[in-house]
């Protein structure tokens, strides 16, 4: 019984591990942040210096189409940070359960900055200044 109750929960923790964090919505075509931002925000900069050391100072948040694939792109007045986003059936975009996000200050002034490669590889695209990015191993965790 008592190994039974342990595995219980450890599939628990597994499954809500793996949850994905709903951010938005498609409508008509458009990408809509329905998440609040000051709360993506905060929760994602204490979370970032955390698992990263990076002291961001981020002023918005938004979802992005880049080459037909959705992102999630934090940015402050020198800093970006992206994550990958997922598109359900019913039009439902959430954080990539299993994933990464890039974060850069050397090529903050493009467009994107660094983002996640596309296609379930676990990397960032570099920046086109070959500037420096990095890359937090992440799972929506991070914006809670």
């Amino acid at each position: 019984m008592k190994k039974l109750i342990i595995v219980v929960f450890a599939l628990l923790a597994i499954t809500s591990s793996k949850a994905q964090l709903v951010i938005g919505e498609l409508r008509d075509g458009n990408a809509i942040l329905t998440s609040d931002k000051g709360r993506l925000i905060n929760a994602y900069t204490t979370n970032l210096l955390r698992a990263s050391q990076i002291e961001a100072r981020f002023t918005d948040v938004k979802i992005t189409i880049i080459n037909s694939s959705y992102y999630l792109i934090f940015s402050g007045e020198r800093i970006k940070s992206a994550f990958l986003v997922a598109i359900n059936a019913n039009n439902i975009l959430r954080v990539a359960d299993v994933g990464i996000s890039c974060t850069t200050s050397d090529c903050a002034s493009e467009m994107y900055g660094c983002i996640p490669e596309a296609g379930g590889v676990l990397a960032c695209e570099p920046c086109a200044n070959k500037g420096k990015c990095t890359k937090t191993v992440s799972s929506s965790s991070l914006l809670e």
